[in-house]
Parts: structure tokens; sequence; C-alpha cells
């Protein structure tokens, strides 16, 4: 993160020039006619004090309002009510785990996006420093060719849902266009999911992070237009009642909005975690039993 500078002076290059005339005569309205002055003669460092701060990557600029406890630093904001940390990894393309390059990737609390934000270097790898913590971060990451122009949401990034320190060697991953081609079909969809319905796929893993298989998923949003998928070999099997050792599933179509996943194994329930369904859009969101 860059250091704020102090202002640098604003000057004009002329004998007796007319801010030193003001200057001299003390005006109360000095800092404004200075103002004046430095736009009339296009003076770089006159603008400094403004744009100085942080210089978000492009993508990763935040034009709103900053929210409550950041302020504006550069073209973005800066957390100021407390503590922050770093998320670092790479960024890959999921279940094939080959790198992306240039992918934008947006810190949230869950659900509300935040300022912290960075953008994977040409071997995918990522930094995303000024990350709040006590957050459930969630990581927004889209790729330059990402299907239908979306995010990939992933949840409890790292499987943290309340950040206390820096998260270093996390796999962040996106749903690209040419992956999608190869899901798509196996879940009986040719060319994009129904507007107002989106995609939850996860996995469930032992407190030592060692995939649980033979389980079985759910999601509290569930409707008659859902279908539930689990993987063999990386890819959907549309003939599985239960994943295969990767403990891995797909909630297909589900409803827009808040939802709650949970896996079971030999029937009895396990572990549930929380995620919100985006339109169109995949959600990761695995299961960590305790």
């Amino acid at each position: 993160m860059k250091h704020l500078r102090p202002p640098m002076p604003c000057s004009v290059n002329h004998p007796q020039s007319v801010r030193s005339v003001l200057r001299e005569a003390r005006l109360p309205l000095l800092p404004l006619l200075l103002t004046v002055l430095c736009s009339l003669f296009t003076i770089p460092a006159c603008g400094d004090d403004e744009e100085a701060g942080i210089t978000a990557p492009a993508g990763c600029e935040w034009t709103d309002a900053c929210p409550t406890g950041w302020k504006k630093s550069g073209n973005t904001c800066e957390y100021t009510a407390g503590a922050t940390t770093t998320i670092e990894g790479n960024v890959a393309v999921f279940s094939f785990n080959s790198p992306v390059a240039n992918a934008v990737v947006k810190v949230q609390n869950f659900g509300t996006e935040l300022p912290a934000c960075g953008v994977s270097d040409a071997a995918g790898l990522l930094k995303i420093e000024g990350v709040p913590t006590n957050i459930d971060p969630t990581l927004a990451a889209k790729a330059p060719d990402a299907f239908l122009g979306k995010p990939t949401y992933t949840f409890h990034a790292d499987y943290v849902t309340s950040l206390a320190g820096p998260i270093t060697g996390a796999t962040v991953y996106v749903i690209n266009d040419p992956l999608a081609k190869i899901f798509l079909p196996a879940l009986g969809i040719t060319t994009a999911p129904p507007s107002g319905r989106g995609f939850v796929a996860g996995a469930t893993y032992d407190a030592a992070e060692n995939p649980i298989g033979g389980i079985t998923a759910s999601a509290s949003s569930t409707d008659a237009g859902t279908k539930t998928l689990y993987t063999a070999n990386n890819l959907p099997n549309t003939a599985a009642t239960e994943s295969d050792a990767s403990g891995q599933y797909i909630l297909a179509g589900l409803p827009v909005g808040e939802t709650t996943i949970t896996v079971s194994k030999g029937g009895a329930a396990i572990g549930n975690t929380k995620a919100i369904v985006y339109d169109q859009a995949v959600t990761l969101a695995s299961v960590v039993v305790k």
C-alpha cells in the first residue's frame, strides 16, 4: 500500500506572481483563489493532495461513497476503523486448476462488497492488502473470459468465517466460459441458466481439511427447479446419488438469495454452511465438519 504523500506546493514561475501578491495581501479567499490559479496554469503538483493515496489497479477502483469505517484514498477507500490484514494466494480455473491472469478479485463481508480488491498477475498469483479483520471473507473473482461476464463467489475463503489474520496460499477459483461449456450440458443446460437462479458447488471436509466422501447435499432454498448432482473425476455424474471420495456436490438452479447448504452422511446431517446464490452465477461454498 502506498503511503500518503504530503501535498506539494503550487508554484507559478513568474516574477512577482499573482500567487505571491495574494499571499502578501493575506486575503481570506486565498485558498480558493490559489485553486483557481492552479487550474489556469495547469500545474500537475497542484492536484497532488487530492490525488495522493492508494492507487487501486484497473477494475478495483471504488467510485461510490466509502462504506462506514473507510475513508477516501486515491481512487479507492482505505479502512481506518480497525486492524487490517492481507489475503494471498492464486487464481485458477475451477476443477482444472490452470492459472488465471488478470482476474479481478473483490472482497466481501459475507455478501457486502468492500473496497479491498486485487488483480492476479501473469502467473495467477494474487495479493489483496488492507482487508479488515473480523469479517466473514467472501471473494468475488471475475476472469477476463468469465462465463456470462459473472464473477465466481467463494464464501468463507480458506474455510474462515471470522478473519483474524493473514490468509496465505489460498486458491480462488473462477468459472470461465470454456469450463461452463463442459459443465452445462451435464446439467441439462444448453446456453445459460434461467434468470433468477444460480449454482452452488462445493465439497465436504473434516477439521484437517481432508475430503469426506459418500455425502449428500441439500439447500434450504431448494425447490422444484433445483437439480442436485455429484461428481466423478471432477465432472458432473447424473447417475450418482451421493458424492465420490472427493465429497463434491453441485446444486443447480437454486433461487437467487441467501441459502444454507447441509451435507449428510448415512442419512444424518454432519455439517452446514451459509451462502448467497447470485443470478446466473456460480457460488462456491464448502462445508467443514468439525
